[in-house]
């Protein structure tokens, strides 16, 4: 497992003179060699359709995927997912996360995928993630080299009751960095400052988190974990920042739950 975990490196990136078709994605950068679902899930409440697709008909490459769940999940570690070739003239789609890694550990599962053309050969890949009653969201694939360092930002964010006929919602804040990202030597943490501000930019709270390499932390209630006080919020702003040198591949978003019918997170 190794040798293939050391092969998704995140240095790979395109020239910005080749020419590719139009990716069936939101990213303006959909096709490349290294792919990154920042969250997958696999649960109760929620499971997630996925579909890829290469750039060539005359083509053919091996994909490799590797899930690196979330902490707190039932899966022990990283786990090496089942290699498949995707097609350029339509999409190869796999139903469920569990469909894509048959080995992931009975019970609840999210977390972070990274998959990687083993030839070098071109995709994007795209997923759905629907509640039993098929309503849900998009996760795109983004291109390993996007996930930086520096700080960064989630705007929009809610915390309001039910009122009416309308739903009540919380946001869920998850912090984490590509396993590729680290340097050789003992896995080590680092920790990344995520503080709340109103939309009028006043300060509302702030936490720490520390993550290793291939770690995903879930601050489930961003606001109680941020030690915010209580009451309706809308349109607040979450920042991330790193604190250290050397933590290239920093994962940070947000998603905003509908507490009701858990039709969007």
């Amino acid at each position: 497992m190794d040798a293939m975990l050391r092969r998704l490196g995140v240095a790979t990136c395109l020239s910005l003179g080749v020419v590719l078709p139009t990716a069936q994605a939101q990213s303006t950068d959909g096709y490349h060699a290294i792919q990154v679902f920042p969250l997958v899930v696999d649960t109760a409440s929620f499971t997630q359709r996925f579909h890829f697709q290469g750039t060539n008909p005359w083509d053919y490459w091996t994909m490799s995927a590797v899930f690196y769940p979330a902490r707190g999940t039932a899966q022990a570690g990283p786990l090496i997912c089942q290699s498949f070739l995707p097609s350029a003239n339509g999409e190869t789609g796999f139903a469920s996360l569990r469909a894509l890694c048959p080995g992931l550990a009975p019970g609840s599962a999210f977390g972070t995928l990274v998959l990687h053309s083993v030839e070098g050969g071109l995709f994007a890949g795209t997923s759905r993630v629907s509640n039993p009653s098929g309503m849900g969201f998009t996760v795109e694939a983004f291109p390993a080299h996007t996930f930086l360092a520096g700080q960064s930002f989630v705007t929009g964010l809610r915390r309001l009751a039910p009122q009416g006929s309308a739903p009540g919602f919380q946001t869920n804040c998850f912090v984490g960095r590509l396993a590729e990202s680290a340097q050789a030597g003992p896995p080590t943490p680092i920790t990344v400052k995520v503080a709340l501000a109103n939309s009028a930019g006043v300060a509302l709270g702030d936490t720490s988190v520390a993550v290793l390499p291939g770690e995903l932390v879930r601050l489930l209630d961003v606001f109680s974990a941020a030690n915010v006080g209580q009451g309706n919020i809308d349109d607040a702003v979450a920042s991330f920042e790193p604190q250290g040198s050397s933590l290239a591949g920093l994962v940070s978003f947000c998603t905003v739950q509908d507490n009701t019918s858990y039709a969007a997170d």
